[in-house]
């Protein structure tokens, strides 16, 4: 705008500049504005985006931390079985399990006949562990040597064995039964006898397991 003198009064006359300016003004302004929502579309979106793997990596953290105590609850699990398993293999070398050969050969099968029976001594310091399975029922004894002696004698009646002994069945299947008084004595027979004929399997098993004084009959006979 250019001021010029009339009748003693300034005036102000406007041209083509002061347009001109103007609208430079605006556009600049609407640039500006332009630039701004672009930066900040940018900025929006990079943040989408670190949001975005923030999130992930948070997934990908927790899952890593559920499969270390995945991990860690297995490494407990091993470590106990091979505690256990140590446990074994030191009750195995103290007190190891054998099988018992029999009368009739190993844990073969044994004829039953009627009236007889089949013997075996137990021995000491060791468990006796008793099974068997039988086509006819079977009676078990356990006598000392002199009850034995009286039982034989006698022609296999227990109505000639004087005193107390162990006495299981008839029955045609025993498991695991348990015979720990020969693990301080040495005075012990196993008798297996049937009232019929049959086939009779057993199963005889010994845990050594020495007793730090006399037991059974031999505790009784030292007291």
């Amino acid at each position: 705008m250019k001021l010029t003198r009339s009748g003693g009064d300034l005036v102000g006359r406007s041209g083509p500049r002061g347009g001109v300016g103007l609208r430079r003004l605006i556009v600049f302004l609407m640039l500006l504005l332009v630039i701004s929502m672009g930066l900040a579309l940018c900025y929006y979106q990079d943040y989408s985006t670190v949001n975005s793997q923030v999130q992930s990596i948070s997934s990908q953290l927790r899952y890593d931390d559920s499969q270390l105590q995945e991990a860690n609850a297995q490494v407990t699990s091993l470590n106990s079985e091979v505690t256990n398993l140590n446990d074994t293999i030191i009750s195995l070398k103290s007190h190891p399990t054998l099988a018992m050969w029999t009368g009739c050969g190993g844990n073969a099968a044994c004829p039953m006949v009627s009236g007889k029976w089949w013997e075996e001594v137990v021995p000491d310091t060791f468990e006796l562990d008793i099974s068997f399975t039988s086509t006819v029922p079977v009676n078990v004894y356990i006598f000392t040597l002199p009850q034995f002696v009286q039982f034989y004698k006698c022609g296999g009646s227990v109505s000639c064995v004087s005193g107390t002994y162990f006495s299981f069945g008839p029955t045609t299947s025993l498991q695991n039964l348990a015979f720990g008084y020969g693990e301080g004595c040495g005075d012990y027979v196993a008798i297996f006898q049937s009232l019929s004929d049959g086939i009779f399997y057993p199963d005889l098993m010994v845990t050594y397991i020495p007793a730090s004084t006399a037991t059974g009959a031999c505790a009784s006979a030292t007291g």
